[in-house]
């Protein structure tokens, strides 16, 4: 189920210019066991970079016997320098089951001293031979 409202839809950009295509979505990631790496863009680099916005991040889909989702770290680079992102952290006390029916859907904002080029969300499934799917997208401001 790939996002059908998109960021950009549901927020205005309050006099700023508001970045949003295809290159600031990565839909339809596979997921399996243990931490994937999912990138937006998915190849090269934001262009004009980008310093505030909104991330939405949607897991779905989960497959597998007992899947759950146990972490997912967001961090976003300028080429140099990594910063790490604690509102787009989900640590759980106790991880979240998923079936082929449930999603996990959240978005945070975000503001930082950096020109980033790229974000990097780290999710971590657990189970046995656990699979979902995720759709994450990233609103930016020049």
């Amino acid at each position: 189920m790939t996002f059908t409202r998109r960021l950009a839809t549901i927020f205005p950009g309050f006099g700023q210019g508001q970045m949003n295509d295809t290159l600031f979505l990565n839909a339809n990631q596979a997921l399996t066991s243990g931490q994937n790496t999912v990138a937006v863009p998915a190849s090269g680099s934001f262009s004009p970079t980008i310093s505030a916005g909104k991330v939405r991040i949607k897991v779905y889909a989960g497959a597998g016997t007992s899947p759950t989702l146990t972490d997912i770290v967001v961090t976003a680079t300028d080429g140099t320098t990594t910063v790490t992102f604690p509102q787009g952290a989900y640590h759980p006390s106790v991880a979240v089951s998923m079936t082929t029916t449930s999603i996990i859907d959240f978005e945070f904002d975000f503001i930082t001293d950096l020109n980033l080029t790229s974000f990097s969300f780290k999710i971590t499934l657990a189970g046995t031979s656990p699979t979902a799917t995720a759709d994450i997208e990233v609103l930016g401001t020049i």
